[in-house]
């Protein structure tokens, strides 16, 4: 029984800096992801005020006649920048899940972070563009954009904060009790441990009989505690 419990201590701490490493390493891709999906969008958003700037259309290569030249670094730039929504995206979408809690909806805020960018664009260069006067043209785009980005932003914050109401009791700001700590239950500390392991399974850090092999010293390790 002491060498299954010895046993269980040493599975259940490799398993759990096992755990520690995967969540570092998915931290880290996460913010990666992250940084990868703000540069894109201010890419992409400094990259239609250069456009818009020449006049709102530009051209490189091909064989005709030029007419505007796009500013330097555009016309490579921007077609990466657009790859790079999806990809940083998608990798903050992948990590945040496994991450758990808000990191996996927090991706969604580039969406109105992008149409709101390039909306203001749109209306900036709209009420004063280029050749002067009021270019009706940019600015409809510009409140579609808006719309399109501010409507969801708002739809979401009024859900958190009805969510929040709900979570706080009333809604309100009113007394309520305090509550003591409670001492915890027996075993907390063995659920723990198998809770870890069930996540590490389900994770596919752990294949079905690595689980059970360690879910039995786990227990037993447990048993053994006086």
């Amino acid at each position: 029984m002491q060498a299954s419990a010895d046993e269980g201590r040493e599975l259940s701490s490799s398993w759990g800096r096992s755990d520690h490493r995967r969540r570092l390493s998915d931290g880290a891709l996460y913010l990666a992801g992250a940084a990868g999906l703000a540069a894109s969008i201010t890419v992409l958003f400094l990259g239609m005020r250069a456009v818009l700037g020449v006049g709102g259309f530009c051209a490189e290569g091909g064989p005709y006649e030029i007419e505007v030249h796009c500013p330097p670094g555009v016309a490579e730039l921007m077609p990466l920048s657009i790859v790079g929504l999806f990809m940083f995206g998608g990798l903050m979408f992948w990590k945040g899940a496994s991450l758990g809690g808000p990191y996996g909806l927090l991706p969604a805020l580039a969406w109105p972070a992008l149409f709101l960018s390039l909306g203001w664009n749109f209306l900036e260069f709209g009420v004063s563009p280029p050749g002067g006067g009021l270019a009706v043209g940019w600015l409809m785009p510009g409140v579609v954009f808006v719309l399109m980005g501010g409507g969801p932003l708002a739809l979401a914050v009024s859900s958190w904060r009805q969510a929040r109401s709900r979570r706080d009791g009333s809604g309100g700001g009113g007394w309520r009790p305090v509550q003591r700590p409670t001492q915890p239950p027996a075993g907390g500390d063995l659920s723990v441990r198998l809770a870890r392991l069930e996540r590490l399974r389900e994770t596919g850090m752990l294949t079905r009989p690595e689980y059970e092999a360690a879910r039995r010293a786990t227990v037993a390790t447990g048993e053994a505690k006086p």
